[in-house]
């Protein structure tokens, strides 16, 4: 345990993590969070598209490929204002939400995915390798059909709590413009193809600090 000079305890990286993964919350927790304002949301799209047309979308994962961008591929000024974006925006609500300080909590991968009907369309179910996992919606809702992120285990209550809809396949969550939804990344989980029309997300890997950073 560690201490402040108040003798408030404040736990560590390790011991956060270690109640985190034991707690309930750390199975099934699934939300959605406001991220982006709907000009910060188009502007970044359009940094986007510019920077894929200059260096191409790549699939840099193996086992569940998608059509990505890493985020590094931006330009440096819009690079560091995302990752302050995120720190302020996401990252501190969510280690809040999941008992961690945010000084705890860093994007271990954080990259772009488009989704098109006549290329990639959606992602089979899978789990991340990951603490938590998020995906922020870039592109306005009325810009595709399908899409969406499907947990096939989550139950009724949790679908009438979401901003989704229950169907065979389980609860489909579907954002808004700017919004991300949060999740558990061994939770279930996959990309409900789209369409038509083309569907830009922020995809981010979330994992708590190492033993000795």
């Amino acid at each position: 345990m560690v201490w402040w000079d108040d003798r408030r305890p404040v736990r560590s990286a390790e011991e956060s993590r270690s109640q985190f993964v034991r707690s309930k919350v750390s199975k099934e927790d699934v939300y959605v969070l406001p991220v982006l304002s709907r000009e910060e949301s188009e502007a970044m799209a359009a940094v986007v598209l510019a920077a894929a047309s200059l260096h191409g979308w790549c699939s840099k994962h193996d086992a569940y490929p998608t059509r990505d961008l890493p985020a590094e591929r931006l330009q440096p000024h819009a690079h560091a204002r995302l990752l302050t974006i995120l720190s302020e925006r996401l990252l501190s609500p969510l280690a809040a939400r999941a008992g961690f300080s945010v000084a705890h909590l860093y994007c271990r991968d954080l990259f772009f995915v488009i989704y098109t009907p006549d290329a990639q369309a959606g992602l089979e179910l899978h789990r991340d390798g990951s603490l938590l996992s998020f995906n922020l919606l870039l592109s306005s809702p009325a810009a595709f059909a399908g899409g969406g992120t499907t947990f096939p285990s989550l139950t009724d209550a949790v679908a009438a709590s979401l901003v989704g809809r229950l169907d065979a396949d389980g609860v489909t969550v579907t954002p808004q413009l700017g919004e991300a939804v949060v999740h558990p990344g061994g939770l279930l989980h996959g990309g409900r193809a789209v369409t038509s029309g083309t569907r830009l997300l922020l995809v981010g890997f979330v994992e708590s600090v190492r033993p000795g950073r």
